[in-house]
């Protein structure tokens, strides 16, 4: 896909039915029930910041009430309770799951130990592990679980995993971002040119250069950092309810800052040539063609195929 540089084109319809798909899997699970949203992302990524939101509106849309929400920096605030049984536990969807990022994934593990007479959905992911001995672990702790569901976001996730998990707690489903599809708009071309967008983290191709480039970071000023800081401090005094409060409003309020800068900064642009999978899915979205690149280990191009394949 990408050598030919095809550009991506997604239509709107498409990018709807592929909510419709969610809501039809996901939404009867969690159907005028409470509900917790676990790992929300307390950090800068504007693209994890997406599924957030679009997590926000899945719950919202399927007649669901979030009681609370928990991320890395204050979940000791969870894992110290018992809740009652008929909550279900949402655990944010992404990239995450495999041992590149350690921290989510033993998060992940944790929840489903401590709370296994809950309802656990794992929102929609992509599978990357290095060490065969940690997938079969994982995979212990996921099929001891009664009532657990595990959503990866393509086909390759979904069929490596159902070597190790048993299929009934499988499901193949998009990207959470795709719910945002009738709120971010269509672009408003201010210029002709590409955005090149290129990862400047662990999981940038290597033969990829990022000199004059741009990434999700770029978007956040130092007064953003310093309110991140500040939602995490207050995260952390987990013993304050005052304060845990204080600190998921101001996620809340910075997330949806830096998605509408997002927006804004892809809308001056005619294409986007992405090697982020959300800066790829962001630009189907708003319509703008995309020309897709990968990341290190192939996420991108298992996506695209599983979703996105139509061309401008």
């Amino acid at each position: 896909m990408n050598g030919n540089k095809k550009h991506l084109q997604t239509s709107k319809h498409t990018l709807r039915e592929q909510y419709t798909l969610i809501k039809n899997s996901l939404s009867h699970l969690i159907a005028a029930k409470k509900v917790i949203h676990i790992d929300i992302p307390c950090y800068l990524n504007i693209g994890d910041l997406l599924i957030d939101r679009a997590t926000e509106k899945f719950i919202i849309d399927s007649n669901a009430k979030c009681i609370a929400r928990y991320s890395f920096w204050d979940i000791d605030r969870l894992t110290c309770k018992n809740i009652d049984h008929s909550i279900t536990l949402l655990l944010n969807g992404g990239g995450n799951f495999g041992d590149m990022y350690p921290r989510h994934q033993n998060l992940r593990t944790n929840i489903i130990d401590s709370y296994p007479d809950n309802p656990i959905i794992i929102l929609p992911q992509t599978l990357h592990y290095k060490d065969q001995s940690i997938i079969e672990k994982d995979a212990r702790t996921f099929n001891r679980h009664k009532n657990l569901k595990i959503c990866m976001r393509d086909q390759v996730s979904y069929n490596e995993l159902s070597k190790y998990v048993n299929t009934d707690k499988l499901l193949l489903l998009p990207d959470m971002a795709v719910a945002l599809v009738d709120e971010v708009g269509s672009a408003h071309k201010t210029s002709n040119n590409t955005l090149l967008f290129r990862r400047r983290d662990i999981e940038s191709p290597a033969s990829f250069k990022t000199d004059n480039t741009f990434d999700w970071e770029d978007l956040a000023s130092e007064s953003d950092s310093k309110n991140l800081h500040r939602s995490r401090r207050n995260l952390r005094k987990s013993n304050s309810w005052l304060r845990f409060s204080y600190g998921h409003f101001l996620q809340k309020k910075l997330r949806d800052i830096l998605i509408e800068r997002a927006i804004s900064h892809f809308q001056q642009y005619s294409i986007i040539d992405s090697d982020r999978l959300h800066g790829i899915i962001l630009a189907q979205l708003l319509q703008i063609p995309t020309i897709p690149r990968d990341n290190s280990y192939g996420k991108n191009n298992r996506y695209c195929e599983t979703w996105l394949n139509e061309q401008a």
